[in-house]
């Protein structure tokens, strides 16, 4: 095994070696990278594959450069998502090269969202030239529609940061004399750096600030205050309070301490937009495939409204398919990066299916449509995408609530504290009331859950890792005990020619039984019907799927049922029966344990979780699995009530079960587990109850998604314990006079600035060894 490979690390940046890793030769044998980027830099940028803008001159539309911000100078701004960046060579390796073709394109390349923001100019240089660029460094674009006025927003925000943070300087410049030199400053002197940088915050409040008050008024309108109305109500204190002092001739003001307030929430506040703006980016991925026009084998270009099933559409290198399919072309390399999280592109025959997302990484292909719109595996995705996102997980939503009686608290708590400094120390008292509005944190309460979770459900749908229920994420962080189904999850079933056994006197020959099942489990979607699928001109009609037993239907007028032996009683030895008025024959179907699966259970064990088979194949498969997986404990021939049964003991046992399962005979235990896990190319049925779906077909997956879980739960507990502790300290130490307002004011925006930057590590990349590829293991 090659150094680089073994130690899991990127022989180049010292990046871990993902799904994305490439082998290059080297002195000392193969050196892995982990991307693209990295393997152009390690080859000193060898001249890359050069592909014709022509092929992309969809692009230059212009209804698609419609969808382009104009700048005030006439320059465009759009923004692409590219699924194949990884780490910063990647940036570096795009912007080099775009801006050979082009300086004057602004190019910023967003890492962590897998984002390129682009700004040009059409009349130099044309978006298709950009793409074939992109295309020939291998990494292929998709449009990403932002929306206006969130770009417009976010400019304003950066505007207004701007502001702040000039004019918080200039006023803790002129305040400075203030604080150093108060008592050889002449008071003429000391009054006149006071007025200026109150002249200097006023801006800061009117212009930075404004979004304060405006949120303030909206909570006081919905009877719900919340962070702003305490930020605003600081704000506003420290000003009224600091203008009535400089009226009556007093230097003792707050106005640097003002500005600064301001500059350091906003900061927070543009940093945790520009991260939820960066999660919602992920659930665009799945909506967004430009261009928007498709092109008939026969070269006529139609809207995508204008398709039908059937039709032949042509799809060139670097496009996005835009309907599912059948491939036409003899062969094909696809990549389903917008799917599954994998970056690798992928072979693909003539009959094979081809998704819509699928990004085109060889020459041109044809296919034959087979589903469109919100049929295509792409919109049943994004729709799931949407509805989980749409939900609020019940803590998180007392979290809110716990911010909102916060802040009555701390109102309370200010007007009593005013009160009794006016009885002690009435000069004292607008200064330590100031204090305690400006030290307390609110916003901190309000952030430590949905921040840390946004970023957590953006990063696993990255992964391939799709949450379906509100609070799916902490149950799958909470999971101490794996229940797997075997065939699909650990095994899969060979493609090759069954072995048929015929009995009876009937006349069935065993390629008729073969045309017959093939037939049963048409539009079947599960790993023994694709090991039995068969070319066959026969059609099936009212087919009934019986859970955990098989399936039957008619056929020429003829009842044929397809099944486990125990249905037609049978001792069960794991062979599938198809059993009809002319006879009877029994599939006997080889099965591979499936690559890096046992990588995948060594790390579910290290996370603390115990796997244990739960099947209804038969007992000597299951046990001979079970052995080679180093499973001791397993289940044979379950029945779907019983699998249920099964999970329901191992929670009165205590344990917090993952069930992993992709039929339908999995689905009641999916329902009763803890936590449901089930993979995209599962039955319908049992996508309906899990809780995680696996875009892709691969367990290590599942392991990094528990891990990653666990991370940003522990983030997201140790964000609201912090905003607790801080604010359990220094709420009362502001109220006894110990804390100043521009101390307040600066340890409350650190505070906010915390949270958000620990939960910005969930988008870095842990360092995990890549898994060794192995041979699949006959069972």
């Amino acid at each position: 095994m090659d150094g680089s490979q073994a130690s899991g690390i990127c022989a180049h940046c010292g990046e871990p070696l993902g799904s994305a890793a490439l082998a290059i030769p080297g002195a000392h044998g193969l050196q892995w990278v982990c991307c693209a980027g990295c393997r152009a830099v390690m080859l000193f940028l060898e001249p890359t594959s050069e592909i014709d803008a022509q092929s992309f001159a969809d692009w230059d539309r212009p209804e698609l450069l419609a969808q382009a911000q104009t700048e005030a100078d006439g320059q465009r701004t759009l923004s692409l998502a590219i699924d194949a960046i990884h780490c910063p060579n990647c940036a570096w390796l795009i912007e080099r090269h775009l801006h050979a073709l082009a300086p004057s394109i602004g190019v910023n390349v967003d890492v962590p969202f897998r984002l390129l923001h682009l700004t040009f100019d059409p009349a130099r240089v044309r978006l298709s030239q950009v793409v074939a660029v992109l295309a020939g460094l291998h990494y292929p674009p998709r449009l990403v529609s932002l929306d206006a006025k969130q770009r417009q927003q976010h400019k304003r925000d950066l505007k207004a940061l701007f502001v702040a943070a000039f004019c918080a300087m200039q006023a803790m410049m002129f305040a400075e004399p203030l604080y150093w030199a108060a008592p050889d400053l002449p008071a003429a002197t000391a009054l006149f750096f006071a007025w200026i940088s109150a002249v200097i915050t006023l801006p800061v409040v009117a212009y930075a600030g404004g979004r304060f008050f405006r949120g303030a008024l909206l909570e006081l309108c919905m009877r719900r205050p919340a962070m702003d109305t305490l930020i605003s109500s600081a704000i506003s204190l420290a000003l009224i309070g600091s203008f009535v002092g400089l009226l009556q001739g007093s230097s003792l003001v707050y106005f640097d301490a003002i500005a600064m307030f301001v500059f350091v929430l906003l900061l927070g506040r543009v940093l945790e937009a520009r991260l939820l703006a960066g999660s919602r980016i992920e659930q665009a991925r799945l909506l967004n495939n430009a261009p928007a026009l498709a092109e008939l084998a026969s070269g006529e270009r139609l809207a995508l409204n204008e398709l039908i099933l059937g039709m032949q559409l042509r799809a060139f290198a670097g496009e996005t398919l835009l309907a599912d399919g059948v491939l036409l072309s003899e062969c094909a390399l696809v990549s389903e990066a917008l799917l599954d999280g994998e970056s690798t592109p992928c072979g693909k025959r003539a009959g094979d299916a081809v998704l819509a997302g699928s990004c085109v990484q060889s020459a041109e292909l044809i296919y034959t449509i087979t589903a469109l719109g919100s049929a295509t595996q792409l919109a049943q995705i994004a729709q799931l995408s949407r509805r989980a996102a749409a939900a609020r997980a019940p803590d998180a939503a007392r979290a809110a609530q716990m911010a909102m009686r916060f802040t009555l608290l701390v109102l309370v708590l200010a007007v009593l504290t005013s009160m009794a400094w006016w009885l002690i120390a009435p000069e004292r008292a607008l200064a330590v009331t100031l204090s305690v509005l400006t030290v307390a944190c609110p916003c901190a309460l309000g952030l430590a859950l949905p921040l840390t979770r946004a970023l957590a459900h953006a990063r696993l749908q990255s992964m391939g890792v799709l949450l379906l229920k509100p609070d799916a994420l902490a149950r799958l962080a909470e999971a101490d005990h794996a229940l797997l189904d075997k065939t699909g999850t650990l095994t899969t079933p060979h493609s090759g020619v069954p072995r048929i056994t015929l009995q009876g006197a009937g006349s069935l020959v065993a390629e008729q039984a073969r045309e017959i099942a093939g037939a049963l489990e048409h539009r079947q979607n599960h790993p023994l019907a694709h090991a039995l699928a068969h070319p066959s001109a026969l059609l099936a009609s009212t087919v009934e799927v019986l859970p955990g037993a098989g399936l039957r239907g008619l056929i020429g007028g003829e009842l044929w049922t397809l099944g486990r032996p125990a249905l037609f009683g049978l001792d069960d030895d794991g062979t599938v029966v198809l059993d009809g008025p002319r006879g009877r024959a029994l599939f006997d179907i080889n099965e591979s344990i499936k690559p890096g699966v046992e990588h995948a259970l060594s790390e579910m064990r290290s996370l603390g979780l115990d796997a244990e088979i739960l099947s209804g194949d038969s007992l000597e498969r299951v046990a001979r699995v079970g052995r080679q997986l180093g499973i001791s404990t397993y289940l044979a021939r379950q029945s779907p009530a019983q699998k249920r049964a099964h999970v329901q003991v191992c929670i009165e046992r205590g344990q917090r079960v993952l069930m992993l399962g992709d039929g339908i005979n999995d689905a009641v235990a999916l329902a009763q587990a803890h936590v449901g896990v089930s993979f995209a190319c599962g039955s319908a049925l049992a996508q309906t109850q899990a809780d995680v779906l696996l875009l892709k077909n691969d367990l290590n997956v599942l392991a990094s998604a528990i891990a990653l879980a666990r991370r940003s739960e522990a983030m997201a507990i140790a964000n609201l314990r912090w905003a607790q502790l801080y604010n359990l300290l220094a709420i009362p130490a502001a109220a006894l006079g110990l804390i100043g307002p521009g101390w307040a004011a600066l340890g409350m925006g650190l505070s906010s600035l915390l949270v958000t930057a620990n939960a910005c590590r969930l988008l870095r990349n842990p360092r995990k060894t890549r898994p060794q590829q192995t041979e699949t293991v006959p069972t």
